[in-house]
């Protein structure tokens, strides 16, 4: 029967057998050896012994009564033998030396622990970073958010400060990040840990930079990493109503193009078909408005994604090819422009007679009708003061009449047409002026004019304007009826 011993382990009093004992002792010697030269020895013993102690806890968990020697060698297989960290420390191949550190994984479940080397207040968004693999910027942004908007940032801070323990051993900032905790691990993060510290008193001694400077660094550095996280938050935002923006731009921007009027009033392509005569300026035109407004568009849409999703960097490609075509469309709606306007440049007029049956009346009704009976299947196209409608889909409506009063001298009602135009030369003008023929018709009493003219598809909007003379003689009289200005 073996001898039972009591035995204390950093703070913690276990009761073991004499055989398990004695190898648990040896195991701590070599421990010693090895790393008795090494900076920080004695804390990367006292976190081993730490280490073991829990896991010799953990067996007794179970309802054992005292540690065998199977539960020895267990701790010892998950910490790992000294005598083949100094085999491997022979060997110079760095792949050699961590499968032998290690026992198997080289990740282990994680453990929730304040975080006390990289902390603001507590150390608590830090180590809920490390808990849940994000960066800590994140969780306190979230806390920063809810404080000044939901007001609840600061007390669920301070609830979680009091609630999750302070990661004081070098084994629990291993458990922390997900580490195995075993001698290799150990050792490193002390060596890492005391690496910190030395730079951080060269810096110091350097620098001879007083405490509350790094305090005020530090409140600057977080204040910096808020307003960089905000200022990311509002360029996301920005960039989804951007490409928001610009989309439905580019949707009102094609139903103009193609001549949707709905829920715009704005129509190109009509406007252009019955304005350009060349069937080549006319394509010039559309593709100049093409590349001069949806380009720009697409481009905005481009930089509206690249905010929205914080992509980096530019596509010179794009750039270049949106840039070129961008001046490309420029230049051709110039051309097209200039054309237009030389369509316009000279005037011409033609005049008409018309003989009216209630002539030797004496009275003559007049009567100005609209096209009512029609319109309701019409389009309307507007394009500045221009506008025009669609009649029966083979002409336009255009509604540019004018009637005049003034006296006869033949002592006969008389009715005078005339229709003025304009064009690239005055016999252009007339020849357009002769496109329009305005409805007119008699009766024995009066005369019914109507309030516009029809222009055909295949004609060209020159500015036509039609102009009624009604010539009245002295002593007889002229009824206006209803739509009669």
């Amino acid at each position: 029967m073996n001898k039972i011993i009591t035995i204390n382990i950093s703070g913690i009093v276990f009761s073991i057998d004499e055989q398990a004992y004695d190898m648990l002792r040896q195991y701590i010697e070599r421990l010693r050896a090895h790393f008795k030269t090494t900076d920080g020895g004695n804390e990367i013993i006292n976190d081993i012994e730490g280490r073991i102690a829990e896991l010799l806890q953990s067996r007794l968990a179970s309802g054992k009564q005292f540690i065998d020697d199977n539960d020895v060698k267990e701790v010892m297989a998950v910490m790992g033998d000294p005598s083949q960290m100094n085999m491997d420390e022979e060997d110079s191949s760095s792949d050699n030396k961590q499968q032998a550190y290690s026992a198997g994984n080289s990740t282990a479940e994680k453990r929730l622990f304040r975080n006390p080397d990289d902390r603001v207040l507590g150390g608590v968004c830090s180590g809920l970073g490390a808990y849940f693999g994000i960066d800590s910027v994140w969780i306190r942004l979230g806390f920063a958010f809810a404080f000044f908007f939901a007001g609840s940032g600061l007390l669920l801070y301070i609830i979680l400060w009091a609630v999750i323990p302070e990661a004081k051993t070098v084994s629990e900032r291993l458990q922390m990040k997900g580490e195995r905790v075993d001698i290799n691990n150990i050792e490193k993060k002390i060596k890492d840990e005391f690496k910190v510290v030395e730079d951080k008193f060269k810096d110091f001694a350097s620098n001879n930079k007083p405490k509350a400077t790094n305090v005020v660094q530090k409140l600057v550095h977080v204040l910096a990493t808020i307003i960089i996280g905000f200022a990311q938050i509002l360029t996301r935002i920005l960039g989804f109503f951007i490409t928001l923006f610009c989309v439905g731009l580019f949707v009102v921007a094609v139903m103009v193009l193609l001549g949707v009027t709905w829920p715009v009033s704005f129509s190109l392509y009509p406007f252009f078909s019955v304005v350009i005569a060349s069937p080549v300026m006319l394509f010039l035109a559309i593709l100049g408005f093409v590349a001069l407004i949806i380009i720009p568009l697409v481009y905005m849409v481009y930089i509206g994604i690249k905010l929205l999703f914080n992509i980096s960097g530019s596509n010179k490609m794009f750039r270049n090819i949106s840039a070129s075509s961008f001046g490309i469309g420029i230049a051709l709606f110039l051309v097209s422009i200039i054309y237009m306007i030389s369509q316009f440049a000279h005037d011409g007029e033609v005049n008409k007679t018309i003989t009216l049956k209630a002539a030797d009346a004496d009275t003559l009704y007049v009567n100005v009708k609209a096209f009512s009976t029609e319109l309701n299947k019409r389009k309307v196209y507007h394009a500045g003061s221009i506008r025009l409608q669609v009649y029966n889909d083979d002409a336009f409506l255009i509604e540019h009449v004018d009637l005049k009063v003034t006296e006869s001298r033949n002592g006969k009602f008389g009715l005078v047409q005339n229709i003025v135009s304009q064009g690239s030369s005055v016999t252009d003008a007339e020849a357009a002026a002769k496109e329009i023929q305005p409805e007119i018709s008699q009766h024995d009493s009066g005369v019914v004019l109507q309030s516009g003219y029809l222009l055909p598809v295949t004609g060209k909007y020159r500015k036509q304007q039609v102009t009624y003379t009604l010539l009245v003689p002295k002593g007889k009289t002229v009824v206006f009826e209803d739509g009669a200005d």
